[in-house]
């Protein structure tokens, strides 16, 4: 599986087929700490398209999402 993050590295290059990654949301303030791999997830989904990178889950983004607070980047 291919994706965006350091351990799940790129094995080959990806090129993306589009001018443009449209990539928007919207979340309230309140939510946004006790749900931010979901808001995440809905941010970077049109990236990982674009680029053909493998699905990207909350699960994955909630581990990354650790490894920045405990500063393991």
């Amino acid at each position: 599986m291919l994706a965006l993050f350091d351990w799940r590295y790129l094995s080959y290059e990806r090129e993306c087929f589009v001018d443009t990654v449209k990539m928007q949301g919207q979340a309230r303030a309140s939510i946004i700490e006790d749900n931010l791999a979901e808001v995440l997830v809905s941010l970077l989904r049109p990236l990982y398209d674009a680029f053909d990178f493998a699905p990207l889950s909350p699960t994955m983004v909630s581990e990354e999402i650790a490894k920045f607070r405990n500063n393991r980047y």
